[in-house]
C-alpha cells in the first residue's frame, strides 16, 4: 500500500489507519467524528470572526488543531496555530486573520466533501 499522500489530497488517512489498525468502521467512526466535529467549528469560526471575537478564534483554532494534524492537514496547520496564538497576541492583525480564516474555510470545505467520498467508498 502506497504511505505517500496523494498529491491530489489536502489529507492523509494512514495515521488514522494505524490507529485503527485495519477497523473500517472504527475508521468510519472517527471520519464521521472529524467532520461533524469540524464542520461545527467551520461554522462557529466564521461567525466568531464577523464579530471580531478573537478568543473565539483562538478556542476553535486550539479544538481543530488535534484532529487537523491527525489527518495530517499540513497546508493548514500553521494557519491554525496562528490563530490559536492570537488570544495571547497583543497587536491583532486583522488582515492576516481574515486571510487565514477564509483559507481554513474554503480549504476545510474541499477537505470535508473529499473525505464525505471517501467514506461512502469505505462502506
Amino acid at each position: 500500500m502506497n504511505t505517500t499522500m496523494n498529491p491530489q489530497k489536502h489529507y492523509d488517512l494512514e495515521v488514522l489507519k494505524s490507529i485503527t489498525k485495519g477497523d473500517s468502521e472504527f475508521l468510519l467512526l472517527m471520519l464521521n467524528t472529524f467532520l461533524n466535529n469540524n464542520k461545527e467549528h467551520i461554522e462557529i469560526l466564521e461567525q466568531a470572526y464577523h464579530k471580531q471575537n478573537w478568543n473565539t478564534i483562538s478556542n476553535v483554532a486550539h479544538k481543530m488543531l488535534n484532529s487537523y494534524r491527525q489527518l495530517q492537514i499540513t497546508e493548514l496547520i500553521s494557519d491554525l496555530e496562528y490563530l490559536e496564538s492570537i488570544s495571547y497576541a497583543n497587536n491583532i492583525d486583522e488582515n492576516k486573520i481574515k486571510n487565514q480564516v477564509s483559507k481554513i474555510i474554503s480549504c476545510s470545505k474541499q477537505i470535508f466533501e473529499d473525505l464525505e467520498k471517501e467514506t461512502a467508498e469505505i462502506v
